[in-house]
């Protein structure tokens, strides 16, 4: 699926059909702008990237300014809506084969200033934290995101998780056909027969690890699938190699979320442009 796109430019062309930055471009009035939108946003990737505070920052884009169109960009949720539109691009072709697998997990977030959706958690050395949950598909790519408190079951994500799917499934119309029906694969944190009984009845074939007490094994065939799992590991893996998702310094929510769309972005397009 090779292409050649710039993750900046597809910000732009969102950005251009966002009534609220239409005077946001060269020649507003016969006045040349003093900061490019092009310029902003890679000094906000510079950020996201490094972790540095808003105050620390040093480049040639005042630090006011720049904290003044990234809020501006994450109250309009343009790198959200970048996204859903980078989704729609790589789901036109073969969208069934991507969506065969459907990988769930969570991981936590450490805080730093967050207020929103932070709690503390006894198995994160009792410290204040939040959770990231994400459906990937077979491509480690998400196509659901979760952020909330450190102490909610990963269990509780599931069913939110399926409800906001960035894309349609259609594991109703799939779930005979034996090349496109779809597996639903988790770890131990997910063992529940309710939750179980849930995805079957959202035409899903869970295969979700067994715990060690558990006298029903994992068929060989199961096991196969079960090794895909690791995609969603190294999806993590990029993501948290951006300090400023690893470790949380918005106090909003709606804030760390808008920095991890905007890393999510990038992990998207690399992988279309391979």
């Amino acid at each position: 699926m090779k292409t050649n796109i710039n993750f900046i430019d597809c910000i732009i062309n969102e950005i251009k059909i966002c009534n609220a930055f239409k005077n946001s471009f060269d020649n507003y009035k016969n006045k040349e702008r003093k900061y490019q939108m092009k310029n902003i946003l890679k000094e906000i990737f510079y950020i996201l990237k490094t972790g540095l505070s808003w105050r620390q920052y040093r480049g040639p884009i005042n630090s006011n300014s720049l904290y003044y169109y990234y809020k501006k960009l994450s109250d309009n949720r343009i790198f959200e809506k970048t996204y859903e539109s980078i989704i729609k691009q790589y789901y036109a072709k073969n969208k069934q084969s991507k969506l065969k697998y459907q990988i769930i997990d969570t991981t936590f977030i450490r805080n730093k200033l967050g207020c929103e959706n932070v709690s503390l958690n006894k198995y994160f050395k009792n410290k204040k934290c939040c959770k990231l949950s994400i459906i990937t598909d077979i491509n480690g790519i998400p196509i659901s995101v979760l952020v909330d408190k450190g102490t909610k079951h990963d269990i509780k994500f599931v069913e939110e998780n399926i409800n906001k799917l960035l894309i349609v499934a259609n594991t109703r119309r799939f779930k005979n056909t034996e090349k496109f029906k779809q597996y639903f694969l988790a770890d131990k944190g997910y063992v529940s027969k309710e939750l179980t009984k849930k995805l079957i009845e959202k035409n899903y074939i869970p295969i979700i690890a067994r715990k060690r007490n558990d006298p029903n094994k994992m068929t060989i065939e199961e096991k196969a699938i079960y090794k895909k799992r690791i995609k969603i590991e190294n999806t993590f893996s990029k993501i948290k190699q951006y300090r400023r998702l690893d470790t949380r310094y918005e106090r909003k929510t709606s804030n760390y979320k808008s920095f991890l769309y905007f890393a999510l972005i990038k992990i998207c397009i690399d992988y279309m442009n391979k």
